[in-house]
């Protein structure tokens, strides 16, 4: 089904600013309109910080079925700079930014293409998955399917020019639901406003943290109809803590190419204290296929996306191989064990980070955790551990404990060759690493 403007409920935002979307909605209409030739050649821009202004101007871009590239505000400059490498939209909308081209660059094939960016989390890496309004309904309706059919409501307080709070508002659209936008720090106020039984909530394991670590679990938290978590490993000691708090945690499984969430666990296996990323959703099956002695997922779904922009097109039918590895239960329940391309590759042995993480995050002394690997000319990368601790131990005591405690579970090549002690893990909005940030961090550590 194509996507009608007609479809979306005249109250989708959950408040008074309903009237304001449709406003908007108005007015960039009859600024799209005076440029749709342009717009059709040279994509639309959609960098939006207000998530009112974005959500106007998407579903504004969306009914006339323009290419839409969706951009981060907060992109630095090098990130533009790719950008400008790729694209020259026709219309902006969310930055005071001029295009030097004019050329055009989409096809009449490319016509209501949906650009979302995958990988830009550093200036050499910035590409964009390819989705339509199709991909990203039909994972709308496996969400939808996993929650009993009734319409989906959330609160959103994920970027909405990543997967993971693009997909809240498609949901809320194709599913005829209702959404409210939230900072992190204001949730508890946000949720006063609606009745949290009937909405659901989506964050990423670093939000999870500072909500439990901040004592901002509110009341009726472990009321909401699910709380999805996913976009990043999460430790079992904060699953736990969670699990304490009796939230209604649906851990998941997915990636920008499979529109969000593809496997999903229930609530009620997560409270019971069974941790894993669940079954495939209804319409998407996943497969292990093994490559270099991982069991690499190999995903089929109604909901893939259509290859990179500028890359070719691949085979939808076929499916999509990933980097992430991992095994499932005998009940078919999924349990994802890392990503290949983690691996830290340190004095000839292979290592994976995630397991000295979990090791970490259980020795008590830290709240959390990110082991990466370094340049070094004895080594080839030497581990070091970036650590959020807890308690009043000198930073020497702590790296004394914390090599104790990992020599007692731990090969001695997997422990840390240095550690650097922060305030907060460098970790992006959406969950993923800020490799920015972690190269200065690790500019600042010495290694052999």
């Amino acid at each position: 089904m194509s996507f009608k403007l007609e479809q979306i409920r005249r109250d989708l935002i959950a408040n008074a600013k309903s009237s304001e979307l449709w406003d908007l909605v108005d007015v960039y209409g009859k600024q799209l309109d005076i440029k749709l030739n342009e717009a059709m050649a040279q994509g639309v821009l959609i960098a939006e910080k207000d998530p009112l202004k974005f959500v106007a101007s998407l579903i504004t871009s969306m009914d006339r079925n323009v290419p839409i590239i969706l951009g981060n505000h907060q992109w630095g400059e090098s990130e533009w700079v790719l950008f400008d490498q790729l694209f020259s939209p026709a219309v902006i909308f969310g930055l005071q930014k001029s295009t030097d081209g004019n050329q055009p660059l989409f096809k009449e094939k490319d016509q209501g293409s949906i650009l979302i960016p995958t990988g830009g989390t550093s200036s050499d890496a910035l590409r964009f998955a390819i989705h339509r309004w199709e991909s990203l309904e039909a994972q709308s309706f496996m969400v939808q399917t996993f929650l009993g059919g009734e319409a989906i409501n959330s609160i959103c307080c994920l970027p909405l020019f990543h997967v993971s709070g693009l997909m809240q508002v498609i949901r809320a659209i194709a599913s005829n639901g209702q959404i409210l936008f939230s900072q992190l720090n204001e949730l508890e106020s946000a949720s006063k406003l609606v009745a949290v039984e009937d909405f659901c909530l989506s964050l990423v394991p670093t939000q999870l943290s500072r909500l439990i670590s901040k004592g901002f679990i509110f009341e009726k938290m472990d009321k909401f109809k699910a709380i999805f978590l996913g976009g990043a490993p999460t430790s079992d000691s904060l699953l736990k803590k969670a699990k304490d708090y009796s939230l209604p945690i649906v851990m998941s499984y997915g990636m920008t190419e499979t529109a969000g969430m593809i496997c999903a666990q229930s609530k009620e296996s997560f409270l019971a204290g069974n941790f894993s990323s669940g079954k495939p959703l209804f319409g998407a099956e996943i497969k292990l296929n093994t490559r270099e002695g991982f069991n690499i997922l190999h995903v089929h779904s109604k909901s893939l996306f259509y290859g990179y922009w500028g890359s070719q097109l691949f085979e939808r039918g076929e499916g999509l191989s990933s980097n992430d590895y991992g095994h499932f239960l005998e009940d078919g329940q999924l349990i994802i064990e890392g990503r290949t391309d983690n691996w830290i590759i340190s004095g000839g042995e292979k290592i994976n980070p995630k397991e000295v993480e979990e090791n970490l995050n259980a020795s008590g002394y830290i709240e959390s955790a990110l082991v990466i690997g370094k340049d070094s000319k004895e080594w080839g990368q030497a581990l070091v551990g970036i650590l959020v601790p807890k308690g009043d131990l000198t930073d020497k005591a702590l790296v004394d404990n914390l090599n104790d405690y990992l020599k007692q579970n731990l090969a001695n090549h997997k422990l840390p060759k240095a550690y650097l002690f922060v305030e907060e893990l460098p970790i992006l909005e959406n969950g993923k690493r800020d490799n920015g940030q972690i190269g200065k961090l690790l500019y600042s550590v010495t290694v052999d």
